[in-house]
């Protein structure tokens, strides 16, 4: 979920306000930690505690503020935000309100009195200006899921430039209080890891690649070319645009491509005969919401599919690029259990139809069935294989 820089209001009063209590002394806590995440599809929850409470927020590589609903919020319930935070002891007010949007057509965002309070994840602890959110726009929990993901707001990951003013992302401040300064994520359908200050490589399924960050907002790569198909019959797109940026956003659900991409990757998938048999022979829609609404169900497992369709290949770095191989089901298509076996959807969008332009995000493809470290230290994002079994 990538903040609208555009859309996003600010705080009305800077940070460090003069006058206001200082917070207590933080303990170092651990030098890096791991959390299971909970959830499905791309709202995978992560545990956090604020001040003594604890709270199940959506990982978001896409911004980096965290935000949690507060009692004072009549309208979070129906925005599927449960339970509240109540500021404790160790939480300071900041006496600055700010509000966010993170959808280009502003439908969903918050309003929020900020607080300076101490959080902790997987043992690693920081002291964090966060969103006390007061009043909620558009669904956050519970969209996908149903009752059996409660969550009580969202746990940014990604860059400072992300951040609504006057808060701090719990990341900057880990690594200011000792962190090391790298983190990582494993998506699965329903289940996942986030390390902090670390990695576990007993994780991974295959080799580390590793290609630098871009110099733009949030964790982006250089896009040059997709593959659909394997060995030499695949069929090989170059990205028009040699230095296109592409965004890695975990809270984005499916692959966003620039509209030069859309037409040949998707024109490459349908002449396959098994992809014609499933799904037809012009299967693709390039409209939105439409997209997400294309689908059909069939009783073949997601490792049934796989096996039968191309893979899609995602070409990444413009000097010794690496090559991230996508299976059919977690890449240009996503499921979800269905009575009758599985409902196969589309999940490769067409940027043009959300206004975006040439914009690319790659979203979760390249986390979902993978280890993805971001090396922060070093600017650089490293991806290796590891297999999902939900």
């Amino acid at each position: 979920m990538r903040t609208n820089a555009l859309t996003a209001l600010g705080a009305w009063l800077a940070c460090g306000c003069a006058g206001r209590a200082s917070p207590p002394p933080l303990d170092a806590g651990a030098q890096s930690g791991a959390v299971d995440l909970t959830g499905c599809l791309y709202q995978l929850a992560a545990p956090v505690t604020i001040d003594g409470q604890t709270f199940e927020l959506v990982q978001d590589t896409g911004s980096s503020t965290l935000a949690v609903a507060t009692a004072s919020c009549a309208s979070c319930a129906d925005g599927g935000l449960a339970p509240p935070f109540s500021p404790g002891h160790a939480t300071t007010d900041l006496q600055q309100s700010a509000s966010a949007y993170y959808n280009g057509d502003m439908s969903f965002g918050w309003t929020a009195e900020l607080y300076q309070a101490p959080v902790a994840i997987g043992g690693v602890v920081a002291s964090v200006r966060l969103a006390g959110i007061d009043q909620v726009s558009g669904g956050w929990g519970n969209v996908q899921c149903g009752e059996a993901l409660q969550v009580s707001g969202g746990l940014g990951l990604g860059t400072p430039d992300l951040l609504t003013q006057g808060t701090t992302c719990f990341v900057d401040d880990a690594v200011a209080n000792g962190m090391p300064d790298v983190l990582a994520l494993r998506l699965c359908q329903s289940t996942g890891n986030l390390w902090l200050g670390t990695f576990d490589p007993s994780a991974f399924a295959g080799p580390l690649q590793y290609t630098p960050m871009a110099e733009a907002s949030g964790y982006d790569v250089t896009w040059t070319a997709a593959l659909v198909g394997s060995g030499a019959a695949a069929s090989q797109i170059a990205v028009p645009d040699a230095s296109q940026l592409a965004f890695t956003d975990s809270d984005q659900l499916g692959l966003i491509v620039p509209d030069t991409m859309f037409a040949p990757i998707t024109a490459a998938i349908e002449q396959s005969p098994a992809f014609q048999q499933d799904f037809g022979a012009s299967w693709f829609v390039p409209t939105y919401p439409a997209a997400f609404e294309n689908c059909i169900i069939s009783s073949k497992t997601p490792s049934e599919l796989d096996a039968e369709l191309p893979p899609l290949t995602l070409r990444l770095g413009t000097s010794d690029p690496i090559d991230v191989v996508l299976d059919a089901t977690r890449s240009y298509l996503w499921y979800t259990p269905h009575d009758s076996g599985f409902a196969y959807c589309q999940a490769i969008i067409d940027g043009a139809a959300r206004n975006w332009g040439d914009f690319a995000d790659l979203g979760d493809v390249l986390m979902i069935g993978h280890v993805f470290v971001i090396d922060r230290a070093n600017q650089r994002v490293g991806i290796a294989p590891a297999p999902c079994t939900d």
